[in-house]
């Protein structure tokens, strides 16, 4: 099955060095290596010959995603110390009151459900309609910090598109009125951090070398494992109202926001 070969193919492609496999290398930069006759990102050549046709950011975050792999200590985990610089960083560590979010969209980019795991581990599941609710939350705890993972912001402007038929503009007045105290966790990741066995910044995949390392124990169930099978899991709910696979996809949820709220911890733990 899939299942079966996907981490045999990134355990090779880890031994070969494969260089498609890491961030904001994928077949331009693979082909302009081989071109220049370096095949992996082993090869002593690969990093100088990197610094010549990527950005110092994006240069900086793939060294730094190199290094970890190659690391022969206990450590599996770099966390730049310039990462204290970070305001957004900051934020979070001042803040005394925190939640995590995640957002389940359906094929027309319809929010269907929001989970909001507190600090404490309080989950909340806003379910089918959330939207109302979750304005009415986020009024009512404004003196909390947000934090999600790369792509709510977004899903909430497509949704406002699809419900409302807003105007750009006004979609983006909703959004930075009521996103000021919200904060992207993935940027605080790939700006200043590299995890062993993670090639990219993806939670699945830093959520994989988390458990890999002993830190997150619990996984996604086999019925829902990833944003792909979820959308399947909610069109097959709304033909059959089964209220098993509702509950599925509030776990799928939960474990998003759970997993986004362990990394955090961790990031503020061991900086």
């Amino acid at each position: 099955t899939k299942g079966d070969v996907y981490p045999k193919k990134i355990e090779f492609g880890t031994e070969l060095g494969e260089i498609s496999q890491l961030y904001y290398c994928k077949e331009k930069i693979r082909k302009l290596c081989h071109e220049n006759n370096i095949f992996s990102y082993h090869d002593e050549r690969f990093l100088p010959f990197l610094k010549t046709i990527h950005t110092q950011k994006k240069y900086e975050i793939i060294k730094r995603i190199v290094d970890v792999q190659k690391k022969i200590d206990n450590s599996w985990y770099i966390i730049d110390e310039k990462i204290v610089e970070d305001n957004n960083f900051q934020k979070l560590l001042q803040s005394k009151k925190i939640y995590y979010m995640d957002f389940e969209t359906d094929v027309n980019q319809n929010v269907y459900l929001i989970g909001i795991l507190s600090h404490e581990g309080e989950m909340i599941s806003l379910w089918e309609n959330p939207i109302e609710e979750f304005e009415k939350f986020l009024e009512d705890n404004r003196d909390a910090v947000f934090v999600y993972y790369y792509a709510e912001k977004r899903q909430m402007k497509d949704w406002l598109f699809y419900q409302y038929g807003e105007t750009k503009s006004e979609a983006e007045n909703w959004i930075n009125e009521k996103t000021t105290n919200w904060i992207d966790l993935n940027p605080i990741l790939s700006n200043y951090c590299g995890f062993k066995d993670a090639f990219d910044f993806k939670l699945k995949s830093i959520q994989k070398a988390f458990s890999n390392h002993g830190i997150i124990k619990e996984n996604y169930s086999e019925e829902c494992a990833n944003g792909k099978e979820s959308l399947d899991v909610y069109r097959e709910y709304c033909e059959t109202q089964n209220d098993d696979l509702k509950k599925n996809l509030i776990h799928y949820n939960y474990l998003d926001c759970l997993f986004t709220k362990n990394i955090a911890e961790f990031i503020y733990t061991h900086y």
